[in-house]
């Protein structure tokens, strides 16, 4: 007689096993690629700079993110009108309730975009995706049944895509695979409840691909405190630079064709503008002991010396070899000179040139391709970092044209300020989330204080120990106490913060933007230690 025993179910728990790992795979992927973009960023980035428009790219991040409340506002309306509209047409045939929905949501999607001042192609990318995630499921039926395979393969390897076009099919797959049966899809009420992700996730891209240009002002208007002045708005602003007197502003910037200067008694006054263009230069020099400001004309590559009292220009040097890009220009009171430093968008020509500044006549020159530079208060020496092609921070003595010292740094390394009072050089680190501390003698790593991505421009209060970053993000000016390294203030500005000014005996700090310049009142709100 053969024995009987329990019945064979290797079959099954292999199935129940084969369930398990998709349904595991389907609920983790999304997470686990957001994770691996977070640990590959700086490759990303790379791979971003060498294949399209890196600034195109920042743009779009800074648009988001530093308007966040009004694009939530705006999502939160856009579902509110879909979602009435589902539940008006909810008894009606799927394809009267299909095409009444996608014309009204079509309607209202591109009147949003329009006010927005935001391009129709993006209205239509909008109203793609709801009309994938609302599709009538018979239609959407029909296609699983004559493609199963192909269904399952998009379902498993679609990542992203299906959750972005199907997400109520992606769910409905899920929910099979966790239940083993499907959910009854007869019933208005079902129709409602399954086409909310579909609404969610449409309001959501929605709100995310507005331009932000209308947005801001609303943004400003909930979030932005007393202590902050709207100066100028609607120009991208870059350097700007107080006198010793502290009684005017000096202001440049891509959209401003000639140089300004700002009276900080009457900042309702009309600003002074020069008598010669700029070109709309990113930076300039200020050099009080001669009363001078030296800016240069990259359309006409000439160095311009502008009378400091008048903005009446004085001289111009041709330096026509100079790297094209934007440029920063700083002049060194110890050995006379002026340095010219092109952040090289195109690796031609010279990237760095130091000029004697009364004769206009080149004395050195590199092919340092810095991302920023900063003078040393009292010493002939000039730290540069570079955002692109190095991952360094180097010291550069103006007295023998040579590198003194030069230290790894974090990649993208930006902006800089010296600490006079701990004898520290500080260096943000937009990517990392932090700013990097280094000897400034001999730029010996010395650690780090914390900040957020996107950390940028930067100043420091020495009466008060405190250390002031422009987050290009999140459009917030950051306070931090430099004794605990804690956060003590968080004013909300606007997008793409550039330069930080400060009036440390009025505690007073302006700070340039793309966009707008602010002036923010913080020696009220803030304590001196």
């Amino acid at each position: 007689m053969t024995a009987i025993g329990p019945p064979d179910d290797s079959g099954h728990s292999a199935d129940q096993r084969s369930r398990a790992a998709v349904l595991i795979w389907a609920l983790v992927r999304l997470p686990a690629l957001a994770m691996l973009v977070y640990l590959l960023r700086q490759p990303i980035l790379n791979a971003i700079e060498q294949q399209f428009d890196v600034f195109y790219v920042t743009d779009l991040v800074v648009g988001v993110v530093s308007t966040p409340l009004a694009r939530v506002i705006s999502g939160t309306g856009l579902f509110a009108v879909l979602l009435l509209l589902v539940f008006c047409v909810r008894r009606l045939s799927p394809v009267v309730s299909y095409s009444i929905l996608l014309v009204t949501a079509g309607a209202v999607i591109a009147l949003s975009f329009n006010l927005a001042a935001t391009s129709l192609l993006r209205a239509l990318f909008v109203e793609l995706i709801l009309a994938f995630n609302l599709a009538p499921s018979q239609f959407v039926g029909q296609l699983k049944k004559q493609f199963p395979r192909v269904w399952n393969t998009l379902m498993l390897a679609g990542v992203g895509v299906v959750e972005l076009l199907l997400w109520r099919e992606y769910w409905q797959w899920v929910s099979h695979l966790r239940r083993g049966h499907r959910s009854d899809t007869s019933s208005a009420g079902w129709k409602v409840a399954a086409a909310i992700p579909g609404l969610l996730l449409t309001s959501l891209v929605f709100a995310t691909v507005i331009r932000p240009q209308r947005l801001v002002a609303f943004e400003q208007m909930m979030r932005m405190s007393s202590e902050v002045q709207l100066v100028e708005s609607g120009v991208s602003i870059n350097w700007i630079e107080i006198d010793p007197t502290r009684t005017y502003l000096y202001v440049t910037g891509h959209d401003l064709p000639r140089l300004r200067r700002y009276d900080l008694r009457d900042l309702s006054a009309p600003p002074m503008l020069s008598d010669v263009s700029t070109g709309g230069a990113q930076g300039f020099a200020y050099d009080p002991r001669a009363n001078e400001i030296y800016a240069f004309n990259t359309f006409t590559r000439q160095l311009l010396y502008l009378d400091a009292t008048t903005l009446e220009r004085k001289r111009v040097v041709d330096v026509p070899d100079l790297s094209p890009g934007d440029l920063w220009v700083t002049v060194d009171p110890i050995t006379d000179t002026l340095t010219l430093s092109s952040e090289a968008d195109l690796e031609i020509g010279v990237p760095f040139i130091v000029l004697d500044r009364a004769t206009g006549r080149v004395v050195g020159q590199s092919d340092l391709e810095t991302g920023n530079v900063l003078l040393h208060p009292t010493k002939p020496w000039l730290y540069l970092t570079f955002f692109r092609r190095r991952n360094e921070v180097m010291l550069y003595n103006l007295e023998n044209r040579s590198v003194m010292h030069r230290t790894p740094a974090d990649q993208r390394a930006e902006r800089m300020v010296f600490s006079r009072r701990r004898n520290e050089l500080l260096v943000t680190s937009p990517v990392e989330s932090r700013i990097m501390r280094f000897d400034a003698d001999q730029l010996h790593l010395k650690g780090y204080i914390p900040a957020t991505l996107g950390v940028r421009a930067i100043a420091i209060d020495e009466v008060r120990d405190l250390l002031f970053y422009g987050n290009i993000a999140t459009g917030q000016l950051v306070v931090i106490d430099l004794n605990s390294n804690k956060r003590l203030k968080t004013y909300y500005l606007g997008p793409w913060p550039r330069t930080i000014q400060l009036n440390v005996e009025s505690g007073t700090a302006y700070v340039s933007s793309r966009g707008a310049l602010y002036r923010v009142d913080y020696a009220g709100s803030i304590p001196v230690h």
